[in-house]
């Protein structure tokens, strides 16, 4: 199955495809800064050109510098600062026409290296970026922790553990606040420390490189980050105790930090000895960009089946026959009109499953049947729906995995028939159909049984996945053909 993932930071958006984990493209522009709709459109025209390049549809996490507001849904806490308030998960849906998932940069770092990185195999993860910015991730039992307000490992925004009178109350972040982990231990955070004792204006990177040609006053300011950095870490030890912290951003390079820093951070967790491993990144700055490929791996079977059959599906309410429905102005002929479309659809439904939908459904009443009960209800005989123009031929599916994805359509599109058919008896105030009165009782139940039934069946098995969303779309480009003719 192929998994794409995007990492949209500050200056560069990447994107990698995965097929089972191995790499086979990769790509990378400048990110338009302080430009939203140039920044969307740059994701979407790299996702489709990685498409079209590979030849196959595949699943899309995104990476953002930011959390998605339980509020409203839109960005929050982006260092991006021309993306918070912005509904970017919703535009880039209706950009790419099928489900995104999306996470905290940090988060999908920590899950990259939790799936198949350096802390593979552990339990609980804390992945913490140290860059320009200081961000962290939690992932446990394989999934990243969101929490309640969409903020778990926001670490970064937390006061320094057990600061010195030196460093009270500590300097200013951008969040408003004083002392936040952030401003010690960001890369301009050492900067700053160096400069407020004294030393010269110089990047992390020239400190380091100082420090190792033995300058004093940067090798002092590395043991004083150092040993924030323990206190910082103890800190989330004694609270989420972690199996393994795993460091990303540049930062985490200077190999020195996962001998001494372990050494220190002893004095502060409350336990007798300390097994959480401090370790390097396996796949170094490419780490969040897989892990936001990953994110789909925290999905069920019929998710992925979602987002693999999608675009049809979401592109029907903008249908000319489905807008019409919808619209003030309906009437008895149209009404009729789509129940003639969905007796075609569900006619060749049943033919194309002669045995139904086990084990996916239970037996149940004949749509067709209903419906074609209802239009006789409305002056149409049965000459005339032999009569009737039909979706062209499904073909017969025995294949299990196929039938799954037919299963998945059924039910999907049975719960919007339902919601037009209610709708359209609303308008006119007809009683109910025998359509409505048939499935309308139980049909969340059934579909929410029918999904459990998918999610068994198909499992993690991505070749069965790929196989019934291919047989999802060929249906739904007919449920589309005949919405056009309603």
């Amino acid at each position: 199955m192929l998994n794409l993932g995007v990492d949209l930071g500050g200056t560069k958006i990447e994107l990698i495809a995965l097929v089972d984990g191995d790499e086979r493209l990769r790509r990378r522009i400048d990110t338009p800064r302080d430009d939203y709709p140039a920044t969307v459109a740059a994701i979407a025209g790299l996702v489709t050109g990685a498409e079209a390049e590979l030849g196959a549809r595949g699943t899309l996490g995104i990476g953002t510098p930011g959390a998605i507001s339980r509020v409203d849904g839109r960005m929050k806490n982006c260092n991006s600062t021309w993306l918070n308030g912005q509904p970017l998960k919703q535009d880039l849906e209706a950009a790419l026409r099928r489900p995104v998932r999306m996470a905290n940069d940090a988060n999908c770092f920590a899950l990259s290296e939790a799936t198949d990185g350096a802390a593979v195999g552990a339990e609980v993860v804390f992945g913490v970026i140290l860059g320009t910015g200081c961000g962290a991730g939690v992932v446990v039992r394989g999934r990243t922790l969101t929490g309640a307000n969409a903020i778990a490992g926001e670490w970064g925004h937390n006061p320094l553990p057990w600061p010195t009178d030196r460093e009270r109350p500590g300097p200013a972040c951008y969040c408003g606040r004083l002392g936040c982990i952030e401003t010690w231990l960001s890369g301009p955070g050492l900067s700053h420390d160096l400069a407020a004792h004294g030393g010269p204006a110089l990047s992390a990177r020239e400190i380091a490189a100082r420090a190792e040609a033995g300058d004093a006053d940067c090798t002092a300011a590395l043991a004083r980050y150092e040993e924030r950095l323990a206190r910082g870490l103890a800190h989330v030890i004694n609270i989420l105790d972690p199996e393994v912290i795993v460091l990303g951003g540049g930062l985490s390079q200077l190999s020195r930090l996962y001998d001494n820093v372990p050494r220190l951070w002893g004095a502060y967790v409350f336990s007798d000895r300390v097994d959480t491993r401090l370790v390097a990144p396996r796949f170094g700055d490419s780490s969040g960009v897989r892990g936001a490929a990953w994110l789909w791996r925290e999905a069920t079977a019929s998710e992925t089946l979602r987002a693999l059959s999608w675009p049809e599906h979401v592109t029907l309410e903008a249908r000319p026959g489905v807008a019409r429905l919808m619209s003030d102005t309906v009437g008895l002929d149209d009404y009729r009109a789509f129940l003639e479309g969905m007796y075609g659809f569900h006619v060749a439904l049943e033919a194309a499953l002669p045995g139904g939908l086990a084990p996916f459904e239970a037996p149940r009443p004949s749509r067709a049947e209903a419906l074609a009960a209802d239009l006789g209800d409305l002056g149409l005989n049965a000459e005339r729906l032999a009569a009737l123009p039909r979706p062209a031929a499904l073909p017969p599916h025995a294949d299990p995995d196929q039938r799954a994805g037919l299963a998945y359509v059924l039910a999907g599109s049975t719960l919007g028939g339902l919601a037009l058919a209610r709708h359209l008896q609303t308008r006119l105030g007809n009683p109910p159909c025998r359509f409505l009165r048939l499935n309308g009782e139980d049909t969340r139940s059934r579909w929410l049984d029918t999904r459990s039934a998918i999610d068994r069946h198909l499992g993690g098995d991505t070749t069965a996945i790929n196989r019934a969303a291919q047989a999802a779309r060929d249906t739904f480009a007919r449920l589309a053909d005949w919405l056009d003719r309603a």
